[in-house]
């Protein structure tokens, strides 16, 4: 099949496809996940559902200072997983939306380039692949999160934001959780599992978290942090991994002192970064260059 315009993505990619549709082309969008991307999935939306109700118990716990006194607010983690779950299942509307758009075609599977206007999707599960032609192609598809390459992590196990809202969703909170990372999505996990009771330690190898904001943001944040009972790690490097009975345990050392502290957690959170999912088209088939990190 030959289209006016492909897209490759559902997160940011379906704007353009909306204005692309209106317009009268014939278009195809390729998704190889849920619908909406990381926003919608794995990122902003369902991260604020967690976001409020620790913001809550955090103005509760220190509503004394304007004269009101109320007991430790308890969580009732079934409600609040309800509550995210209800937003992510939005991508099955989508899904459906785009199935009845007339002058669309919706490819669920993997796409990579075999031309510069050309590309084959893989569905992998027995479903024969499809090569799609077309006049332009749109890459929205996104980026993953960076795994270090640490001694014993893959064997000991953790999450990412991606698996966190996905196969390994909690089912009731972790009594402590070790995140790896000192940017964004650090801070906010560590806000919400340290304001839902779970003890949370932050592992950063820059001298101060949040390393993009201004010193004194970074400062005064994690100072609310430690206030608040969660422990930061910064300048810190990872030496190894481990499991022992059903602890998992990390061994630090302190890049400056050369101190070494081993943290224990029952869950380990990779948040270090992410890199691009331009590693999976085939993109010098199409002739689109990439810098060194694949960007």
């Amino acid at each position: 099949m030959r289209y006016d315009l492909v897209i490759i993505g559902s997160g940011a990619g379906l704007m353009v496809l909306e204005a692309a549709v209106k317009r009268g082309l014939n278009c195809a969008i390729v998704e190889n996940s849920k619908f909406g991307g990381t926003c919608l999935t794995k990122g902003c939306i369902p991260s604020k559902m967690l976001v409020y109700p620790a913001d809550l118990i955090r103005d509760i716990e220190s509503a004394d200072r304007i004269g009101v006194k109320v007991g430790h607010p308890q969580v009732d983690w079934a409600t609040v997983s309800r509550r995210m779950w209800e937003q992510i299942d939005y991508h099955k509307e989508i899904e459906n939306f785009l199935q009845g758009v007339p002058n669309l075609a919706v490819y669920k599977g993997t796409a990579s380039f075999t031309g510069s206007d050309s590309a084959i999707v893989r569905y992998g599960d027995g479903k024969p692949d499809d090569v799609i032609h077309g006049e332009k192609f749109v890459i929205a598809a996104g980026a993953r999160s960076q795994i270090p390459d640490v001694p014993g992590l893959e064997e000991t196990g953790y999450i990412t934001s991606e698996t966190f809202f996905g196969a390994k969703f909690p089912q009731k909170l972790w009594k402590s959780l070790a995140i790896i990372g000192g940017g964004t999505i650090t801070a906010e996990f560590a806000h919400i599992f340290s304001s839902f009771g779970t003890k949370v330690t932050i592992i950063g190898r820059s001298g101060r978290i949040l390393r993009k904001e201004e010193p004194e943001i970074s400062e005064f944040i994690t100072k609310q942090f430690v206030k608040d009972g969660a422990n930061v790690l910064t300048d810190s490097s990872i030496e190894r991994v481990f499991r022992k009975g059903n602890s998992k345990h990390i061994v630090t050392e302190n890049r400056i002192t050369k101190e070494k502290v081993t943290v224990e957690c029952e869950e380990i959170l990779v948040a270090s970064g992410v890199r691009s999912n331009g590693d999976s088209l085939a993109l010098e088939k199409a002739g689109v260059e990439t810098d060194k990190n694949g960007w």
